[in-house]
């Protein structure tokens, strides 16, 4: 069970847990979910001396969207003049990321869709989340982590360097090494 979640997790978090993103975002199917949850726990709090919080977004009919972020790093992107404009024209609070993420749930539970500015929490820059809303998600130059509109040479180096982080820690845990081992928290 605990090499599932370290698989996990290495494939869909590695830069926030390796400190090169502010967070990723895993979505995990309810089941595996109520199976994992004691060591995502144990995890979460394991990890926190690392400076990472684990945070239950959204629990779906039947996934659990769980993120990993960094709260030093997740405050200091979202407070980011344009990033506090688009998350203050849609109601967020404009103080306070503890009160950013609960607004963020409550976002996630009323709609049926991801909201938008879910790309800000997740460390995208803010012209091209601006430009996915404005573009409906088309005419986009390069679509790899996310749609991309502006800054290409910056978004392809970002890339590699989240593949790098994703094919390090994914061959450190095929050795069978688990995500605090690696990260030097066991």
């Amino acid at each position: 069970m605990e090499q599932t979640l370290d698989r996990l997790l290495a494939r869909h978090c590695a830069p926030a847990l390796l400190g090169v993103k502010p967070a990723n975002l895993v979505s995990l199917p309810l089941e595996e979910y109520r199976l994992l949850a004691p060591q995502i726990a144990w995890y979460s709090h394991v990890l926190r001396q690392r400076g990472l919080r684990f945070l239950t977004l959204d629990r779906r009919c039947k996934a659990v969207l769980l993120l990993i972020y960094s709260p030093v790093k997740l405050k200091r992107h979202l407070e980011q003049e344009s990033c506090r404009q688009m998350l203050s024209q849609v109601g967020y609070p404009s103080e306070g990321l503890s009160e950013k993420l609960l607004f963020l749930q409550s976002r996630l539970a009323e709609n049926q869709d991801f909201p938008h500015e879910i790309g800000l929490f997740l460390g995208y820059p803010p012209r091209d989340v601006l430009a996915f809303q404005q573009n409906q998600g088309r005419c986009c130059k390069l679509c790899g982590y996310w749609k991309v509109y502006s800054g290409l040479c910056r978004a392809r180096l970002l890339f590699r360097r989240y593949d790098s982080c994703r094919d390090y820690l994914c061959s450190r845990v095929a050795r069978g090494e688990t995500i605090p081992q690696v990260l030097e928290c066991a």
